[in-house]
């Protein structure tokens, strides 16, 4: 079902994922025609970035990607498709002024216990720097015996089966 997510659109030589409204996007680009002149444009944009980099350069999180593509986005609508990031975030649905991205990410795939098919999503973008650091370091006996969204997600797509036996893990807040 997500590979319909992949057809390029003829009208849009771009295709990301992002807010429609606000023309924001989130750097997961799904598909570009070969050598596309914003492409090219971007790669001399990070080029550039990299020859006046210092060790005095504050490098945020947004450094290569969004800083370009958004200013762009907004400026050539005409030229970039952008897909309702709700197609494949899940987790905006907790989002709120008070509830950030990141926080909205931890507690839906870290803090429930959701499984593949209570999740609204054909495909799933993932942002590995939120993962909490002991979950990128657990063992394979461990991350069986987790019940929580994110390994229920990945335990279901790797055809993997949880040991009934034995306790399941959960995070704490």
């Amino acid at each position: 079902r997500a590979e319909k997510m992949f057809y390029r659109n003829e009208n849009f030589p771009l295709t990301f994922f992002g807010d429609v409204d606000k023309r924001s996007i989130h750097l997961a680009l799904i598909n570009s025609i070969p050598n596309t002149e914003v492409m090219n444009l971007w790669l001399e944009f990070i080029k550039g970035k990299l020859e006046n980099l210092s060790a005095d350069t504050v490098v945020e999180w947004n450094f290569f990607g969004n800083s370009f593509i958004n200013d762009y986005a907004k400026n050539h609508p005409e030229e970039i498709e952008i897909m309702d990031r709700r197609l494949v975030m899940p987790e905006i649905s907790l989002r709120s002024d008070s509830v950030s991205a990141e926080k909205a990410y931890l507690e839906y795939y870290f803090f429930q216990s959701r499984h593949i098919e209570d999740v609204p999503a054909d495909m799933l973008l993932l942002h590995n720097s939120w993962t909490p650091q002991v979950f990128k370091t657990i063992g394979r006996n461990e991350f069986i015996r987790c019940n929580f969204t994110m390994p229920n997600i990945l335990m279901a797509a790797l055809e993997m089966k949880r040991d009934l036996k034995s306790t399941p893990i959960r995070f704490v807040r």
